[in-house]
């Protein structure tokens, strides 16, 4: 087993094409992310490389080798604080190697991506007595209700807050002094990126993710981004629905294993 750095090798693009879907992983492939790829050898039958809590398996992986390879970026991530991981698959991979990893209990389950291709400007259609803003340090700065949760949130995918503000975008609806939901650009990456909403518990079934979703889609076109992806559990029946609404095509299923420590 050897460590590969990312942008050197190119022939992990080929090994990792069963994940064009997940912008985490051409990120990665890019330099944009700072993590470790581990590799059988130079010219790779295997790939393991981590992004926070995701772990990406690509090519022949049913290799004790590339076992303790996933043992030792779990193992890495154990000692950043993360408890929990999340195995994703090549789309149309048939083999799981959860149950094969020590120290971890393995759940298996599906997510589904959908596409939406930036054309034209959404429409609008914001409730009474809400608005929508651009997230900003200086929004921020305000200390509205559910701030905190926002933060956390913006440095789930990126390591700081300044990162994220330098290299994604933010939209929230807002009632009063509070934040009430947020849609954020994840893995900005050419002329694509893709986005995470969540609705505070308080504020659900009024449209509001949506209304944010629409500002965030809308500012990628503005600045000339050309394809927003989408992931969500494919028995998420809320989250799936949303995508539709929005506009965005399915495009496919893939297979992942939730990783416990155990």
């Amino acid at each position: 087993m050897i460590e590969l750095q990312p942008q050197i090798n190119a022939n992990l693009n080929t090994l990792f094409k069963g994940h064009e879907h997940n912008l985490a992983v051409l990120s990665i492939l890019k330099g944009k992310i700072d993590t470790k790829i581990y590799v059988d050898k130079v010219e790779p039958n295997w790939a393991v490389t981590r992004a926070n809590n995701r772990i990406f398996l690509a090519g022949s992986y049913s290799d004790p080798e590339a076992f303790e390879a996933i043992e030792k970026v779990i193992q890495t991530g154990i000692k950043e604080g993360r408890t929990g991981f999340i195995i994703y698959y090549s789309h149309g991979a048939d083999c799981l190697v959860g149950e094969n990893i020590n120290g971890v209990k393995p759940y298996p389950n599906l997510r589904n991506y959908y596409e939406f291709e930036l054309n034209s400007k959404l429409s609008q259609n914001i409730p009474s007595g809400y608005r929508v803003a651009r997230i900003t340090p200086e929004l921020i700065g305000i200390g509205y209700n559910n701030s905190e949760i926002v933060m956390q949130e913006m440095q789930s995918e990126r390591p700081s807050l300044d990162d994220f503000f330098e290299k994604s975008f933010s939209f929230c609806t807002l009632k009063d002094d509070t934040i009430t939901s947020w849609c954020m650009s994840e893995y900005n990456v050419g002329k694509r990126f893709e986005i995470g909403i969540e609705t505070h518990p308080n504020y659900r079934k009024k449209g509001l993710a949506i209304c944010a979703a629409k500002a965030c889609i809308n500012h990628g076109f503005d600045n000339g981004y050309k394809i927003v992806g989408w992931h969500c559990w494919k028995d998420n029946l809320a989250s799936n629905k949303t995508a539709i609404r929005l506009g965005f095509e399915f495009k496919l299923e893939y297979k992942i294993e939730y990783l416990e420590i155990v």
